[in-house]
């Protein structure tokens, strides 16, 4: 059973994940001329990383079930998940390539 601990990391893992989207985001969009095609790769390659952390997580229905079972996001309607996380990150991904 995951302590109290563990799920305020879970809990803060999910919140720099946000961060880390609406950073990468804010960077290529307010300045995209000003940033080189290298350090674009590179800030794609972390909006990657975030979608597959994102979807790996989402595809575990036993952990969202536990992890709901014993509190976490218990006051929502949803499974605990990072679906939010899994689809802002693609939609970067894909508006920066298109």
């Amino acid at each position: 059973m995951a302590t109290e601990e563990q799920l305020d990391k879970l809990f803060s893992k999910r919140i720099v994940q946000a961060f880390l989207i609406d950073s990468v985001e804010e960077i290529l969009f307010s300045f995209f001329k000003e940033v080189s095609v290298k350090n674009t790769l590179q800030l794609i390659e972390c909006l990657e990383k975030s979608y597959e952390t994102a979807r790996n997580f989402n595809s575990r229905f036993d952990t969202r079930v536990r992890l709901w079972t014993i509190g976490f996001q218990a006051d929502e309607w949803a499974l605990p998940g990072l679906t939010n996380v899994e689809y802002r990150s693609i939609a970067s991904i894909i508006t920066i390539k298109f």
